[in-house]
């Protein structure tokens, strides 16, 4: 059980942490929580539900609480919520038919359908309540939740000849359940003895195909095709019907019947009295397109309406609209990062192997401020701008480059706000072998010297660099019409390329770029001699702060080149073996995994993930330091494929097929000097049991904690730029209050730095 107040507060403090550090070993779900899917109300706030995530907002001040799997709930991918008074908690269904209790005392997980064997579709489209007693409409059938117990009390399978059947939305009237089939109503005492039996469920006939049923002012109705249908003594009555006008959702409460229909970019909402009488009507506006949830709070005469693609909207009681959406991204897809004085910019694309995803969510940054998403709506030159896979920030931080994969080269100026996009006509990128206006750059990537280089993925001279004085120049060293991909630049200025299914090109431009007599390839494939790759199916590439290079495939394991430097001369890669501690068997490192991307962290660490999670390794790889998964993490999704840094503060980004998460590490990039060096949190909290990072550090500092008397307290080895401090002393007993002394300095004495913690037990 996981205390709801210590998620309320965590979720408070995230907020107010959103874009700034959060403490070393926390995560973050960065959802797009524009997506709604369904509200409820709970007194002094609305719950707001979307795929990813979950939000609250203050009925009076308007301020949100974000929930997540990074702050007690157990999965993704929610379908609808129900907010239950009598006992006062939240019920979160999600799409995997798991389901959350936010409880007074606890977030309470019930997992027995998600986990149960069983036919039919086990979605849940809808809860509705009676006492204590939760019934959830899903795809076999009808689950009866006992929030008291808090358990799942029975199930009710209610198809014709006892078979599994979808029901879409439950009311209760009176006595009686309501279940709304596809083609029919079915009914029964909700006390009956018999309510598991199906035989003893009565049926009503639909004149049309419906997917919804309300219950008000004792009687019941149907939305049925675009029609609002009442039954009255068995019969239906046409109670409500616009032409032209499509019904999106009905609602009802003890006072009012409430119906929103959709024209065209619009929703008209109409409120009905229990005299059939029509006493509110108005115009969403056009920004509401796909109304999926409308609450009317009676108390305050104002409504919520939730939308699939705008997020919640408020409208008081003079029908003035207000946009709730708490900051976050508007997209959960990402495909790049790449992190720049504390800016982190993401490539919001996607590619199958290498083949049109045909995703138009744009790029965006995560800075001091919170996430800012650049899209085809907010940037006409955006506006058939496809799968942005790769992102690459200028020396100067004055440029953002995007590859995108079949509209070429996308620049980004941050000070205007302006975006140019370089083609064929206006660059010397060329089509792909056989497809001509299809201009693909896979990746992207500057030199030491300012120069962008890009590999334009079967193009006629797939190597490209923009020189630093605006000039292009390309190069046919790796082959005409080669599937080049991921790049990256090594400390001696030779460009690694990664060819699909093709093993690994190198190249050495040599000392001036426009002279091609000193140029320099060479082609590492499988096989002794030849490069000696573990397969030529190289889908990762990273450099270490030792200068090796990491190449992760999808079928052998990692290779690693120990002497790149040297390598377009000749040389082979190496394979690391590891011993399995269980059976004592050795095997190569990660032979069993389909490798997406290796990242190095500031501690030479290398980060790796795949369809299994994200592993951090030690800088050898030889030893594992984490695995995550989402089911021992907050991650998302295992299927990870990729991975960014934020050297500045050493949180670690994953791009899952779920969205994106973050995990905050403990280790940053180190400088030359120590510089600006702080402690995190400073002053330390009395009630604090986290970590407590030195930050702004030489690289490999060795640290010295002692009191203000000089007695060490404790030592330790930076993490590249940081380290980090349990506040126990050598003895593992935590330290008393006061004021402590951090003394940093590097391998040779060169550079030293003093700091203080003051530490309030």
């Amino acid at each position: 059980m996981k205390n709801i107040a210590t998620i309320f507060l965590s979720c408070l403090f995230f907020q107010n942490l959103f874009a700034q550090s959060i403490p070393i070993g926390t995560w973050r779900i960065h959802a797009g929580l524009e997506d709604v899917v369904a509200i409820a109300d709970a007194g002094d706030r609305i719950f707001c539900a979307s795929h990813i995530g979950l939000f609250s907002v203050d009925k009076a001040d308007h301020s949100f609480v974000q929930y997540s799997k990074a702050t007690g709930l157990n999965d993704v991918g929610i379908s609808t919520i129900g907010w239950c008074d009598d006992a006062k908690t939240l019920v979160v269904a999600y799409v995997n038919s798991n389901i959350d209790l936010i409880t007074p005392n606890g977030v309470i997980n019930i997992n027995d359908i998600q986990q149960k064997s069983m036919p039919g579709d086990k979605t849940i489209f809808q809860i509705v309540f009676k006492g204590t007693s939760a019934y959830l409409a899903c795809g076999f059938g009808i689950i009866n939740l006992n929030i008291a117990k808090q358990e799942i009390e029975d199930t009710y399978v209610i198809g014709d000849g006892g078979s599994s059947a979808a029901v879409s939305s439950i009311a209760i009237e009176g006595n009686l359940i309501w279940a709304q089939l596809s083609n029919k109503l079915k009914y029964i005492n909700i006390s009956s003895s018999l309510i598991s039996d199906y035989q003893y469920w009565n049926s009503v006939v639909l004149a049309k195909k419906s997917t919804s049923v309300v219950s008000f002012n004792n009687s019941i109705f149907s939305l049925q095709g675009d029609s609002i249908m009442e039954l009255k003594n068995g019969l239906w009555q046409l109670f409500h019907y616009t032409p032209n006008h499509s019904v999106v959702n009905v609602k009802a409460n003890t006072q009012h019947l409430i119906i929103a229909e959709k024209i065209n970019d619009s929703v008209n909402v109409i409120s009905f009295d229990k005299t059939h009488k029509k006493i509110a009507q108005f115009y969403a506006g056009i920004a509401i397109s796909s109304t999926k949830d409308i609450y009317e709070d009676i108390a305050n005469k104002n409504y919520w309406i939730g939308d699939i693609y705008n997020g919640l909207f408020f409208y008081n009681n003079s029908f003035s609209s207000e946009r709730l959406v708490p900051n976050a991204n508007h997209y959960n897809t990402a495909y790049a990062f790449t992190e720049k004085n504390n800016s982190l910019w993401v490539a919001g694309g996607s590619i199958n192997n290498y083949e049109y995803a045909f995703n138009p969510n744009g790029f965006y940054l995560l800075d001091d401020y919170g996430w800012h998403t650049h899209d085809r709506f907010s940037d006409p030159s955006l506006d058939s701008v496809l799968d942005l896979i790769a992102v690459a920030v200028s020396p100067d931080n004055q440029q953002v480059y995007f590859a995108s994969y079949g509209e070429g080269l996308v620049q980004y100026t941050p000070a205007t706000n302006q975006t140019q996009v370089y083609k064929n006509h206006n660059s010397i990128l060329t089509g792909a072998n056989g497809d001509a206006n299809s201009i693909r750059v896979a990746d992207v990537n500057f030199d030491a010297d300012g120069n962008l280089w890009l590999t334009n993925y079967l193009g006629t001279k797939p190597i490209v660099v923009k020189k630093a004085d605006g000039t292009w120049k390309n190069f046919y060293s790796a082959g005409s019409n080669i599937a080049l991909t991921k790049l990256i630049i090594d400390k001696n200025n030779q460009k690694w390329m990664l060819v699909n299914g093709g093993g690994v090109v190198i190249y050495n431009s040599g000392n001036d770029i426009d002279n091609t007599a000193d140029d320099h390839y060479r082609h590492l494939i499988k096989g002794a001699g030849y490069g000696n790759l573990p397969s030529n199916n190289v889908t990762a590439i990273a450099e270490d702060k030792d200068g090796q290079i990491w190449l992760g495939t999808s079928d052998a394991g990692v290779g690693v080149i120990y002497d790149a430097a040297d390598i377009i001369q000749g040389g082979d890669a190496q394979q690391i073996i590891v011993t399995n501690a269980t059976d004592s068997i050795a095997n190569y490192l990660f032979a069993s995994e389909n490798i997406t991307d290796i990242k190095v962290d500031g501690a030479n660490r290398k980060w790796v993930s795949s369809g299994h999670g994200v592993w951090l390794m030690s800088s050898d790889g030889l030893k594992e330091i984490y695995h995550f998964t989402k089911e021992n993490s907050p991650l998302l999704s295992n299927n990870v494929y990729a991975i960014g840094l934020n050297n500045t503060n050493g949180e670690v980004f994953f791009a899952t097929d779920a969205g994106m998460c973050s995990f905050r590490s403990d280790a940053t990039q180190g400088g030359d000097t120590n510089s600006n060096v702080y402690a995190f949190p400073n002053p330390v909290p009395h009630d604090y049991t986290g970590t407590i990072a030195i930050k702004g550090l030489v690289d490999d500092a060795f640290v010295k904690i002692t009191d203000i008397n000089g007695q060490l307290i404790y030592s330790t080895k930076a993490l590249g730029g940081q380290a980090v401090w349990n506040g126990k002393n050598l003895q593992g007993t935590k330290t008393a209050s006061g004021v402590y002394l951090v003394f940093a300095t590097n391998d040779t004495g060169s550079e030293t730095v003093v700091a203080k913690i003051l530490y309030n037990k």
